[in-house]
């Protein structure tokens, strides 16, 4: 839950590739001043933007009950602004725990809009526990680290406003992870086929 209260940081700053700004621009410019954010939405929720910093990643944004849409950076008041791991803006704060908080405690601090979007793609490989459920969760450590590696080098890759300076470095550290599989052991190699694809922009 976040709250309607707004609080603007003063970044005027979008996210994601550079292609896909320009097209929302584009898109936005079509649609007048205020796009779709206000409620006018014509049955495409997905061009609809942030009004104070242009975030258009939609598992950031919210609507406000006066109908503006902003994203969860811009409309916190309560969290310690840091440097974002994944977007490297300065802005409200909270640790992401990459593997879950039920399979590793290791965590990055990352901005609310990031932490948004890594919890929809989480929730997407990490089944909740059964309904009626006792005793601790299924213990898949390997699997689930991997994955969220996977996640947060992915996101990364589309919203780090260095990572077209740095796609040769990526590209290396995933086919050395690739390379580094075939000496872990059997079974943890065999837990692995359960990885969720993911794409990264060329």
């Amino acid at each position: 839950m976040r709250p309607d209260h707004v609080h603007d940081h003063g970044h005027d700053h979008g996210h994601g590739t550079h292609q896909a700004h320009q097209a929302h621009q584009a898109h936005q410019a079509q649609q007048g001043p205020l796009g779709a954010a206000e409620g006018h939405h014509d049955g495409a929720d997905e061009y609809r933007s942030c009004q104070r910093c242009g975030e258009y990643a939609q598992a950031a944004l919210r609507t406000t009950r006066g109908g503006v849409c902003i994203c969860l950076n811009c409309a916190d008041a309560y969290h310690r602004h840091a440097v974002c791991t994944i977007c490297a803006r300065e802005a409200a704060s909270e640790q992401h725990h990459v593997a879950t908080r039920r399979q590793s405690p290791l965590t990055i601090p990352v901005c609310l809009n990031c932490h948004a979007i890594l919890s929809r793609r989480q929730y997407q490989w990490c089944p909740a526990a059964p309904a009626g459920h006792v005793g601790p969760p299924e213990s898949r450590p390997l699997l689930y680290l991997v994955q969220g590696v996977l996640d947060v080098v992915t996101l990364w890759c589309e919203r780090s406003p260095v990572a077209d300076q740095s796609a040769d470095l990526a590209r290396l550290l995933g086919r050395a992870a690739l390379l580094l599989l075939p000496y872990l052991r059997p079974e943890a190699v065999r837990e692995l086929a359960a990885l969720v694809p993911v794409g990264v922009r060329p």
